[in-house]
């Protein structure tokens, strides 16, 4: 007989991934054996992504705009990717951010960050010089 906890927590286990409003399952008995089942899942995905902006105002600053994307289902291989940007009056910057929940076959995952950032400290009336940073 099928292990009838081990096929929950498998549905379990894709509703906490977030990507789906529903999951259901369904077993069916193997024609020609005793002892196997075939199981199968029924998913109805649900928006997993975003888009901001943001705009702001602050005295050393000035004007402050800003705005991401991110998409948490990545082609429907359940990585998560985002791109943001935002620019003042002296400071620029972007980012560029990728993670793999199951980076491993054990569920570890990986996550990559990619940073560019450009202060201009000579319109902050802080110092006469540029900064750009990478990270």
């Amino acid at each position: 007989p099928a292990s009838t906890d081990l096929i929950e927590h498998s549905k379990v286990r894709l509703e906490r991934l977030g990507h789906f409003k529903e999951v259901k399952v369904d077993t069916r008995e193997v024609p020609g054996t005793d002892d196997q089942v075939d199981v199968f899942y029924a998913v109805e995905e649900q928006p997993s992504g975003s888009i901001g902006a943001s705009f702001g105002v602050a005295q050393g600053s000035g004007i402050i705009l800003g705005g991401n994307i991110q998409e948490n289902n990545f082609l429907g291989t359940g990585n998560a990717v985002s791109f943001g940007v935002s620019r003042s009056r002296y400071r620029e910057s972007a980012i560029v951010s990728l993670t793999d929940p199951y980076f491993t076959k054990d569920g570890v995952s990986a996550g990559y960050r990619f940073a560019f950032t450009s202060t201009d400290y000579g319109d902050f009336d802080v110092a006469e010089y540029t900064s750009d940073s990478f990270s």
